[in-house]
């Protein structure tokens, strides 16, 4: 990978005022690591507002203020004392989707029944062209299935989500059961 490629994911580290602001209401999305890439977003939100000298005592450096209330120090990086990352969304808009809809779907897994469960990774597997087939206990399967969620796309992933969500009653439509689905 070259340097043009690594920097195109890079965390924002300029957070002046001319940057970032609330009057431009840039959309952001807040990270646990320093490569998107990796996954792990806590969440997306618009900046509210930049102040980079208000409450000097609590935030000697300032903070930015987002949507949600949320405030970065601008001094370590941190919301709520925990370092973060932030990411243009027009960048890591899909790695935050796809990390979003990974999140839901193993959620979702966790509350089916044996037989359901089964099904729905037996459709893992066969979107994520995964050989050799997964078989055996569902706690060796829970450790598997994040492996193979994360060779499916946007796409498939999306799909997935609203397939297991309709199994699990979350949407208004009914629908039969992943394993009569599977069959048909």
């Amino acid at each position: 990978m070259n340097s043009k490629e690594a920097n195109i994911f890079a965390p924002i580290t300029k957070f002046g005022t001319r940057n970032i602001n609330g009057e431009r209401r840039n959309h952001l999305v807040v990270g646990n690591n320093e490569d998107p890439r990796t996954g792990g977003f806590d969440f997306e939100s618009t900046v509210s507002k930049n102040w980079p000298s208000q409450r000097s005592w609590q935030f000697p450096k300032g903070y930015l203020e987002l949507a949600n209330g949320k405030r970065l120090s601008l001094q370590d990086h941190t919301i709520d004392g925990v370092k973060k990352y932030l990411f243009p969304f027009r960048i890591v808009g899909n790695l935050f989707e796809m990390d979003i809809n990974k999140r839901r779907i193993i959620e979702l897994l966790n509350v089916l029944n044996d037989r359901d469960y089964f099904a729905a990774v037996e459709l893992i597997e066969e979107e994520a062209l995964a050989s050799p087939r997964l078989s055996g206990l569902r706690a060796w399967l829970e450790q598997m299935v994040p492996v193979h969620l994360h060779a499916l796309g946007r796409t498939q992933l999306s799909r997935l989500r609203d397939l297991l969500e309709l199994d699990n009653g979350c949407q208004k439509s009914s629908s039969a059961p992943i394993h009569q689905t599977l069959a048909a």
